[in-house]
């Protein structure tokens, strides 16, 4: 059987060497090359994986970030809403009562003006009726054709009044 792989060109001792120089060689490379070499693989696929790790961890935070700035937003909102219903309220007030303290001014304005037209009216009406009473004298004087003295006059006056008055 030698003879017949010797004509094919195979030589056992060659075969030996070789196998012995593979077995020397891959040792070698598995030592100090695949053992460093699959350790470095290792750590790369490790800090991926950390990688991809922290990337979802970034994104559920974010997500979590992104709730929490939507709920402030809308407490923001919803507190700007009070305080402007509240500004609106405390307006009103305020208008409401200045309404009504302008109102009360001008209801005070009017009573001051109606008692000060009455005080007018009353002296008028007093000025007025003095002197008819001495225009009534003077009539009464004149149809008498006498000097009638001052109380007399007085009272011819008076009743002459209050026949106007009562008419």
């Amino acid at each position: 059987m030698l003879e017949i792989l010797g004509t094919i060109g195979f030589d056992y001792r060659v075969a030996i060497a070789n196998l012995v120089s593979f077995l020397i060689i891959y040792f070698i490379l598995k030592k100090w090359v695949f053992g460093p070499m699959k350790k470095i693989i290792d750590d790369r696929r490790s800090m991926i994986q950390q990688g991809i790790d922290k990337a979802q961890q970034s994104e559920t935070e974010l997500l979590v970030a992104q709730q929490q700035a939507e709920e402030a937003l809308k407490q923001a909102r919803a507190e700007a809403n009070g305080i402007v219903a509240s500004a609106k309220e405390t307006a009103d007030d305020q208008l409401a009562h200045a309404k009504k303290k302008a109102q009360e001014e001008a209801d005070a304005i009017v009573a001051k003006a109606d008692v000060q037209i009455e005080k007018n009216k009353t002296q008028m009406e007093k000025e007025l009726f003095e002197k008819t009473a001495g225009l009534v004298a003077m009539g009464v004087q004149k149809i008498l054709e006498e000097d009638v003295d001052t109380k007399r006059n007085a009272e011819v006056s008076k009743r002459a009044l209050e026949l106007l008055k009562n008419q």
